[in-house]
């Protein structure tokens, strides 16, 4: 189990892609190989989710300005109250 972990933080630390990328991220082939890259867009909006949050406007209201301003999910689709807090908690 050591090996496999080692393995997979060396690819980390070299910002190989494994497995899903987080929020704010995504994946890039380059090399012959996956790499995580900062996308900017999702990134931004993020922030802006967060920062809603951080100004104490509830998940519901969050989601209500989501639709307003057209932030989407990764899939297309406006967000739900899990979406929202799965954005503010990282």
């Amino acid at each position: 189990m050591s090996r496999v972990k080692t393995t997979v933080e060396s690819r980390r630390t070299r910002g190989l892609c494994i497995g899903n990328t987080s929020l704010g991220e995504t994946k890039v082939w380059r090399d012959g190989l996956y790499y995580i890259e900062r996308d900017e867009q999702e990134a931004s909006k993020l922030d802006q989710v967060r920062g809603w949050r951080a100004q104490g406007m509830t998940y519901q209201e969050i989601v209500c300005r989501c639709q307003e301003k057209g932030i989407m999910t990764r899939r297309g689709d406006p967000p739900k109250l899990s979406t929202v807090g799965t954005w503010v908690r990282g």
